[in-house]
């Protein structure tokens, strides 16, 4: 039996398509888009404290908050 932990998410989370038409599947801080690039998640913190997504890059190597 493989256990996985929860960040190694076997299967995506959801699907999305970016702006510039590439499809990711999202897992969480990461996601795999069907240009073959690693896109990391990039989000902003609002006054609550809340986090929300502001879009993806494939540019940085880890998840930021702005």
């Amino acid at each position: 039996m493989t256990i996985y932990k929860q960040l190694e998410t076997k299967n995506p989370l959801y699907i999305t398509i970016l702006d510039n038409g590439v499809t990711l599947q999202v897992y969480g801080e990461y996601a795999l888009g069907d240009d073959g690039k690693v896109y990391y998640h990039v989000g902003k913190e609002d006054e609550t404290g809340e986090l929300f997504t502001v879009g993806w890059s494939c540019d940085i190597s880890c998840a930021v908050v702005v």
